[in-house]
C-alpha cells in the first residue's frame, strides 16, 4: 500500500510540474504571441542547480539527508542568472517549506513595435527602460 501511495503522489507531482510548464508556455503565448521553449530548459536548469547544491550539502546519497539538505537549501545571488536575492525555501506558516522566499518576477515589454526591442520593465533596480503604462495597442 506504501508502494502505491508513493507512485499516485509520485504522478499527482509530476503532473502539476507538467502543468506549471505548461500554464507558462500558455500565457507566454497569449501575452506576446511567440511560442517560448526556452521556458522548460530554465525549468530543468533550475532542478538540476538545487539537486547539485543538495547533494553536495547532504554528503551522501542517504534519502533522508537529501530531504534534509533541500529543506535547508539556501543558494545566493550570486550563483544565479536571475535577479533575485537568492533561494531559498521557506513560508510564514509552519512547516510550509514549498516557496521561494527570496525569489521575484521579471516583467519584460516589448516597446517601439514593430522594431522594438524586449525591454526589463521590473524589478526596478534592473530596468533597462520605463514600463509603458497604459500600453498604446497595437496599429
Amino acid at each position: 500500500m506504501e508502494l502505491a501511495t508513493q507512485l499516485v503522489t509520485y504522478g499527482v507531482l509530476m503532473g502539476c510540474i507538467f502543468a506549471f510548464i505548461s500554464l507558462g508556455l500558455s500565457l507566454i503565448f497569449g501575452v506576446m504571441n511567440i511560442v517560448n521553449f526556452a521556458h522548460g530548459e530554465f525549468l530543468m536548469v533550475g532542478m538540476y542547480v538545487a539537486w547539485a547544491h543538495a547533494l553536495n550539502d547532504a554528503k551522501s546519497t542517504d534519502p533522508k539527508a537529501i530531504a534534509k539538505a533541500l529543506n535547508a537549501l539556501h543558494i545566493s545571488s550570486k550563483e544565479l542568472i536571475m535577479p533575485w536575492k537568492g533561494v531559498r525555501f521557506g513560508s510564514p506558516f509552519p512547516g510550509d517549506t514549498q516557496q521561494n522566499e527570496l525569489g521575484s518576477g521579471v516583467i519584460n515589454q516589448l516597446q517601439g513595435f514593430p522594431d522594438g526591442k524586449y525591454q526589463v520593465v521590473y524589478p526596478f533596480e534592473f530596468a533597462t527602460a520605463n514600463m509603458v503604462h497604459p500600453f498604446p495597442g497595437w496599429k
